[in-house]
């Protein structure tokens, strides 16, 4: 989910399942406080139901597997983000109305290890000068933003784009006379360098104690003004060719962990081997998609939850029930479901779209021998001598795992709170490091 509010800060969230969603007309009467959801990653076939807090809801699926909801009066160009996000704007996605304000809602999402402000990726790129070149400048993600840059080899790093305890600020400043940068090691530009006038094009923050600090940063001060600037290299100085060496910095290495994941199913074209994956591998090496659902990491299962065990056999993944939470030694990756369906008090006129569990099942093929292969929903009543079907958590499950700070909820968020600290006109923004 991501939200945006009067303050400027955005949040993200989301969830994945694999029902339609119901069918509800679409209304533009959003009050002043609204919020908005995504996906934490990847995206569930055939549609990525988000969660929208704060105070409105309906539903909508997003298109191609960018999880996008935005809803905010202080930037109206968002509601044509959210639009172009979607196939159909009156039948897409699922939006669950929370009143929590915005700090009661992540503080719920803290408690049960469902919340991460990840970091960003940035680069450093260099385009040629005629002499006593090349020139040098940060871009925010992994590649080079504009063309005459080439990315330096090695230049990518991961830093966080809001500070922090233990961390210290890197500010890259822009000359915008000459398009040159000067990279400082502080939270503020030099009004004046080398005679020239720099302005802040950005600062990111990196840890302080840095058991790797492999980028250095130099300068150089020449008589020439297109010629002042300072270089980043993926090395541990910079001295060389008029530069001095100033200082360094390293990446950063934390990777956000949360309790939520999105399980996905892909098989073959021979129909014959299937393929279970946390990422994008199920649409991969031959492989075509056939759904994804949403799960909880095993290790952090609860008593009412049931352990799946992912391995392979005769290259091709199947799913097995654990033996009393326990998977054998070479087991491929595992993941948690609560088996049995909640009580929801629900209103009649629900649509059943959102109570509707669908299955996933391990059986034989017809006429393909003893070859097991995973099938989802409906495929499941082509397939013989099943050994596994177990069901997926319904829309009204998935927004009723929504945490709650104050409430003893009895199972584990199915979606995750993030909190991106860059702009992008993507959900979730692409360098965002999930």
């Amino acid at each position: 989910m991501s939200s945006e509010n009067s303050d400027g800060e955005r949040y993200d969230a989301g969830y994945s399942a694999d029902q339609q969603p119901a069918t509800k007309p679409l209304e533009w009467t959003a009050p002043k406080r609204t919020a908005e959801v995504g996906n934490l990653r990847r995206c569930l076939e055939p549609g990525f139901f988000t969660a929208l807090h704060h105070a409105y809801g309906r539903y909508f699926k997003p298109r191609d597997g960018r999880c996008l909801l935005r809803f905010t009066d202080a930037d109206p160009r968002l509601l044509v983000v959210f639009l172009r996000s979607m196939q159909n704007p009156s039948t897409d996605g699922l939006i669950v109305a929370d009143t929590r304000s915005k700090a009661d809602l992540q503080r719920a999402f803290e408690n049960v290890h469902a919340f991460a402000d990840p970091p960003t990726e940035y680069s450093v790129c260099t385009s040629p000068l005629k002499k006593n070149g090349p020139k040098y400048s940060i871009h925010q993600g992994s590649g080079c933003g504009s063309s005459g840059w080439e990315l330096v080899q090695g230049g990518v790093w991961r830093a966080y784009a809001k500070g922090r305890p233990g961390i210290e600020e890197v500010t890259f400043c822009d000359n915008e006379k000459h398009w040159v940068q000067k990279v400082v090691n502080k939270a503020s530009c030099p009004k004046e360098w080398a005679k020239l006038k720099w302005v802040s094009g950005g600062t990111f923050y990196v840890p302080e104690q840095s058991p790797g600090k492999v980028f250095c940063v130099g300068s150089r001060e020449s008589t020439q003004e297109d010629l002042s600037f300072s270089r980043l290299l993926p090395r541990k100085n910079c001295s060389g060719d008029g530069f001095r060496h100033e200082f360094n910095f390293g990446t950063v290495m934390d990777t956000p962990v949360v309790v939520s994941m999105v399980v996905c199913i892909g098989r073959d074209q021979s129909g014959r081997r299937s393929r279970v994956s946390t990422g994008q591998q199920c649409s991969q090496d031959g492989f075509v998609e056939m759904g994804h659902f949403p799960a909880t990491q095993a290790a952090a299962a609860t008593s009412s939850d049931t352990i799946f065990c992912v391995t392979n056999v005769a290259s091709s993944d199947v799913i097995e029930e654990s033996r009393g939470g326990k998977c054998d030694s070479d087991v491929k990756m595992t993941f948690a479901l609560p088996i049995i369906a909640p009580k929801l008090a629900v209103s009649q006129a629900e649509p059943e779209e959102l109570m509707r569990r669908t299955q996933v099942c391990l059986g034989a093929l017809p006429d393909a021998g003893n070859v097991k292969v995973l099938a989802i929903g409906s495929e499941c009543s082509r397939l013989q001598d099943i050994v596994l079907l177990f069901q997926v958590p319904s829309l009204l499950e998935i927004a009723a795992s929504t945490p709650y700070a104050n409430e003893g909820n009895s199972g584990l968020p199915l979606f995750a709170l993030v909190e991106e600290e860059v702009t992008c006109f993507g959900f979730l923004c692409p360098n965002t490091m999930l």
